[in-house]
């Protein structure tokens, strides 16, 4: 069944309807932003911004009736590039015993979206997702996975589960350096203040990042530099992924709790001096 259609004039005199969320791509080209029932995509090379594509959703998108029923509503939208996103579906169970989750993709230029079928290896609701490549992180409570995501049509492989710390704010990170099939994910560790970092086939790493709760974590395009912030909001701290050692600590007074993620600019790889958390806020 289609799942989208084109998006509704707004009435005059009528406000817009909340965003539930934003998120930039890795290479902050563009940015997706997301109401309960509406999807945008924009591009950051025009001034003004350029509206790309949009799509008003009416249901949870079905392939043989995987998500079934109505009252689906987006909760999550992240953006690969302005083709391809994934967004997560969410609606109340009955008998108001709490919510459950969907996610699926979205092929933007053509507007087509199809479910993930694949049960998740926690419960409860999805906190995040970050999307990079072949490969999708999805951000539960106190668990997070990572998909490979081998073409459009063919359904996600399960790489890694981790367990970590309660993460309420869905923090994760993924990238894939020189587009092989190589990655580098970042997510909480069980213990207050710590990262995990996983590649394909190698040990992890923890990093000691701080002693408040994480309140965002990011990695470098190419991987090797991994950037951190505390619940405190007192310092953004960048860290190398092969061995956790710290690089560069950033003092910057930061809203408590408000920091939800930011990109690493990397501009002279070899001076740490020019290494530059860019900060987004909620």
């Amino acid at each position: 069944m289609t799942a989208t259609t084109p998006p509704a004039v707004a009435v005059a005199g009528e406000s817009p309807p909340p965003l539930v969320h934003l998120a930039f791509n890795l290479y902050s080209t563009g940015f997706i932003a997301a109401t309960a029932t509406g999807l945008r995509v924009f591009s950051c090379f025009s001034s003004p911004l350029n509206k790309v594509f949009a799509r008003d959703v009416e249901v949870c998108p079905e392939d043989d009736g995987g998500c079934g029923g109505g009252g689906w509503k987006v909760a999550i939208a992240e953006m690969f590039n302005e083709a391809f996103a994934a967004v997560v579906f969410r609606r109340e169970k009955g008998g108001g015993g709490g919510t459950v989750d969907k996610i699926c993709f979205w092929s933007i230029p053509n507007g087509r979206m199809y479910c993930m079928h694949k049960t998740l290896p926690f419960d409860g609701a999805v906190r995040g997702v970050r999307l990079v490549g072949e490969f999708l992180l999805v951000a539960g409570d106190e668990r997070a996975a990572l998909y490979e995501l081998p073409h459009a049509s063919a359904p996600p492989k399960k790489v890694k589960v981790v367990e970590t710390a309660a993460n309420p704010l869905g923090l994760g990170a993924v990238v894939q350096p020189d587009g092989n099939a190589r990655f580098v994910a970042a997510a909480p560790q069980r213990m207050k203040g710590m990262v995990q970092v996983h590649r394909l086939a190698e040990d992890h790493v923890y990093v000691r990042a701080h002693y408040s709760s994480l309140a965002a974590i990011a990695l470098s395009a190419d991987g090797r530099l991994l950037a951190t912030a505390g619940s405190k909001g007192t310092l953004v701290r960048i860290f190398s992924t092969s061995d956790g050692k710290l690089l560069q600590a950033v003092c910057a007074y930061i809203w408590p709790c408000a920091l939800l993620r930011f990109q690493l600019w990397n501009i002279l790889p070899r001076s740490r001096s020019l290494v530059l958390p860019f900060l987004f806020w909620s």
